[in-house]
């Protein structure tokens, strides 16, 4: 079926914290563990310390940039966002993570994924604003535990897992050991899109009228004055949606954990074909259930003028104008 190319690659050990040189989270004191680049569930406890550097992506991988995902997070919780197998209560096999960048489609991608009711949407549990406020409401004291009590509420129900992950949020659980500890057997979907331009535009009319989705746009329709063209927020966030691809493709690449990529214009054309397929090859009974599906195509004519606009300005080498 279109769009639905499971990897056969091995998985891999997860990378995570590094202290004073050494892989690993470091119990008291900084002592390392996991030497070698093991996990933290192969490593035994003590994966508790939160990196030294505002940097930390330094230290995986996948050298990155800082995270602000990351840093607040690691700032809530004191720095106790590693995993300690002394600690581990619950799991959650067989989890299935959306990796996706903004306005590429993952809304639409997981509610087709969950309107046979087969699985449990848990929408974006790892964005840094909501592990705070759930974590403070619930009072939990490390990211672990806000983590398990997902896991464990989802375990209860009997359903495997759907949430979606931003680059930064997944590389955050694979290097602290949450990944490995809390979700054996996990599955990837990494949707994205062809028009990343389109993407781009979408994007930044979403952050200026606040209509993140078609029901949120139906709820507050803004006046058409309120949405400016401006030419280097789109190229910006082009550069960001292309950089985020990138950063899941190397991750992919070099931790070997299979994956499923679809292509957003793919999926819309045929959501039905493409949710069977993806059940199918997962072992799982899916199916789209479009009247449960409540998102809609969010069409608005200012998202054309400005595609237009931002290729003419490219066309003419724009970016090189001096500033006004």
């Amino acid at each position: 079926m279109a769009g639905v190319r499971p990897s056969e690659a091995t998985m891999l050990p997860s990378r995570w914290w590094r202290r004073g040189g050494a892989v690993g989270g470091g119990g008291p004191g900084g002592a390392a563990t996991a030497p070698g680049g093991r996990s933290a569930r192969a490593a035994g406890a003590g994966a508790r310390a939160a990196p030294e550097s505002a940097d930390a992506g330094d230290a995986y991988l996948i050298p990155y940039g800082s995270s602000s995902h990351e840093r607040a997070i690691a700032a809530h919780f004191g720095g106790d966002v590693g995993f300690d197998p002394a600690r581990h209560v619950h799991a959650a096999p067989g989890a299935i993570f959306v990796c996706f960048s903004n306005r590429s489609g993952s809304n639409f991608l997981a509610a087709a994924l969950a309107s046979s009711g087969r699985l449990r949407p848990a929408g974006e549990a790892f964005n840094a604003p909501v592990v705070v406020e759930r974590a403070k409401a619930a009072g939990h004291a490390s990211f672990q535990a806000y983590v398990e009590d997902l896991a464990g509420r989802t375990a209860a129900e009997g359903r495997p897992l759907l949430v979606k992950l931003g680059w930064m949020q997944l590389f955050l659980l694979d290097k602290a050991g949450l990944l490995d500890g809390v979700f054996p057997e996990p599955r990837f979907v990494h949707i994205r899109r062809d028009d990343l331009l389109g993407q781009a535009v979408s994007h930044a009319v979403a952050q200026a009228t606040k209509a993140w989705t078609s029901r949120a746009a139906a709820a507050r329709e803004p006046a058409v004055d309120e949405v400016a063209f401006d030419w280097a927020r789109i190229r910006r966030h082009v550069a960001e949606f292309a950089e985020a691809n990138a950063y899941f493709d190397r991750f992919f690449a070099l931790t070997g954990r299979p994956v499923t990529r679809v292509v957003y214009e793919s999926l819309v054309a045929d959501p039905a074909g493409w949710v069977a397929g993806f059940g199918a090859a997962t072992g799982l009974p899916l199916a789209y259930v479009p009247e449960r599906v409540r998102l809609e195509r969010q069409d608005d004519p200012r998202k054309a003028e400005f595609r237009a606009r931002a290729l003419d300005m490219a066309r003419r080498r724009a970016w090189a104008d001096p500033p006004a």
